[in-house]
């Protein structure tokens, strides 16, 4: 179960990428905790879900008086328009994460996985990232 720590690095996750987004073309970004709901959603604009998964804490230093917090976050990403468009917002996507992967409040944001799983969907492309913050002492 994700802890707090967890639905901290979210909402920086969301806020880093509404500051970040230089497409023109409008984007939605939500964490599926807040997102929960019945049906395919809105066909006409693409959506980046945000959604905490893991929380690992390891211990170090004397007496373990510092710990890093390993917080997994996995992001899908759904487009509507056709494969360059789904491009164009993957693209824009690792931009963000590639010039992100240090900041001042966390130690580091690694891309563990990156799945193109729009196969088998009719009219939906989509992309499935695992991303991690590591963080020392939040």
């Amino acid at each position: 179960m994700a802890g707090s720590e967890s639905f901290n690095a979210a909402d920086d996750f969301v806020n880093l990428l509404e500051t970040s987004w230089s497409l023109s073309h409008p984007i939605s970004i939500k964490k599926t905790y807040d997102a929960k709901s019945v049906g395919l959603g809105d066909e006409r604009i693409d959506t980046i879900l945000i959604h905490p998964k893991t929380e690992i804490v390891n211990y170090f230093g004397l007496y373990a008086s510092d710990y890093l917090h390993e917080i997994d976050i996995q992001v899908v990403i759904r487009t509507y328009e056709g494969y360059e468009h789904h491009n164009a917002v993957i693209s824009e996507f690792q931009r963000i994460l590639k010039n992100n992967v240090r900041r001042e409040n966390y130690v580091d944001l690694l891309l563990r996985m990156s799945v193109a799983d729009s196969e088998p969907l009719k009219n939906m492309f989509r992309h499935t990232y695992a991303v991690r913050y590591r963080k020392l002492n939040p």
